[in-house]
């Protein structure tokens, strides 16, 4: 039996392999790996445990042809984590949808996913974030125009993300208070830890391209909590600057 720090681990990594594996074109696969996970989930998971399956099932219909149900699922997947507080969580899941649906060339369903999540936020009070909004919009403009790349869909994206973890800007006082420094929470004890060995069916070629793509994710989640602070970016990954440098260059993401 595994202590509940190690299964939600456990979870986790189970999670990151199935989405990879979707990611490099092996759904059946993907499948087969996530429905193994759902008694490990069911027994040690939350809520948000389940809407993250959720997620995944999604992923994988959207991957095996089956867009009605997959689109069916997305929506009910973000509302829910609307519902129940986790704006991040569903901006994210908003955000992956767009770029599935980019990706595969569909620009009518990917520019409605743009025109939902701007009504989306509105709905939901996000209008704060006005940059945000802005980038959802601009990302609708680039669409409809036919000129969105994807190395400008991924700098997007850190955009987006470090925009949403910034907090939003309130109105100006009258007579601006001096700033009362806050200290922020460690983010190496935030950040990541170790999943569980791959699965012993992957090949050392897909073994890589998980590692690859699992190591570009921690770097993006640590940009956008430092808010693209290189210095800081660097402390919560535990690399030193030239690495990290290395890595930025070689996923095609930028700090700052």
């Amino acid at each position: 039996m595994l202590a509940p720090g190690q299964a939600g681990l456990e979870i986790l990594a189970r999670n990151i392999v199935t989405a990879c594996l979707v990611f490099l074109g092996q759904p059946r696969e993907a499948l087969r790996h996530h429905v193994a996970t759902l008694p490990l989930a069911e027994r040690n998971g939350g809520a948000r445990t389940g809407l993250q399956a959720s997620y995944l099932e999604a992923l994988i219909l959207d991957a095996m042809g089956h867009d009605r149900e997959a689109a069916i699922l997305y929506n009910v997947n973000i509302t829910a984590r609307m519902e129940t507080g986790l704006s991040k969580d569903a901006f994210l899941t908003m955000l992956a949808r767009f770029e599935v649906l980019y990706k595969r060339g569909d620009f009518g369903k990917a520019a409605q996913a743009c025109e939902d999540a701007i009504e989306r936020m509105k709905k939901a009070g996000e209008e704060r974030h006005a940059q945000t909004i802005q980038l959802w919009r601009d990302l609708l403009a680039l669409v409809e125009a036919r000129r969105l790349t994807e190395p400008h869909l991924a700098e997007v994206r850190q955009t987006l993300v470090r925009s949403w973890a910034s907090p939003a800007q309130p109105a100006a006082p009258a007579v601006p208070a001096p700033p009362v420094p806050a200290r922020e929470p460690d983010q190496r004890q935030l950040l990541f830890s170790q999943p569980p060995p791959l699965p012993p069916r992957l090949s050392a070629s897909e073994y890589k391209s998980l590692r690859a793509l699992y190591e570009r994710s921690l770097i993006e989640e640590a940009l956008g909590r430092c808010k693209g602070r290189f210095g800081e970016t660097c402390e919560a990954l535990g690399m030193n600057p030239r690495t990290l440098r290395s890595r930025l260059l070689k996923y095609g993401l930028k700090a700052g």
